[in-house]
């Protein structure tokens, strides 16, 4: 697998770092690194899950990844945290309206029994 994305510009901010905390800021690496992860199971409780889908639609929102396992699927949206709070990271940094209409449509999803 390469992992490099095609360059449009000589330079390209990727992460930055602040008191000695760094955060990824670039979402390209960060769905990388997540499916790369998923296919060496290095994240426990999702080593049996597959990606099916990329980018799938729900209700209104767009979420990163539809999961499968086995007859299960998930659907599983990336999100970064770049705010700490007392030391831990925090999300959301800073809220929007795409990410409460993703977060209002998983709630739905699950309310409305799907998922079980």
């Amino acid at each position: 697998m390469r992992f490099e994305k095609p360059k449009k510009t000589e330079y390209r901010l990727f992460s930055i770092e602040v008191d000695g905390y760094g955060a990824l800021i670039d979402t390209w690496i960060q769905e990388r690194a997540f499916e790369r992860s998923l296919d060496l199971k290095l994240i426990p409780w999702l080593k049996d899950y597959r990606i099916i889908k990329r980018n799938v639609r729900l209700n209104r929102s767009i979420i990163d990844y539809l999961l499968r396992r086995g007859d299960e699927e998930t659907y599983l949206e990336l999100k970064s945290a770049v705010q700490r709070i007392d030391g831990h990271a925090s999300y959301p940094d800073a809220p929007s309206i795409r990410a409460r209409r993703q977060l209002r449509d998983l709630i739905r999803y699950v309310e409305d029994g799907a998922g079980r």
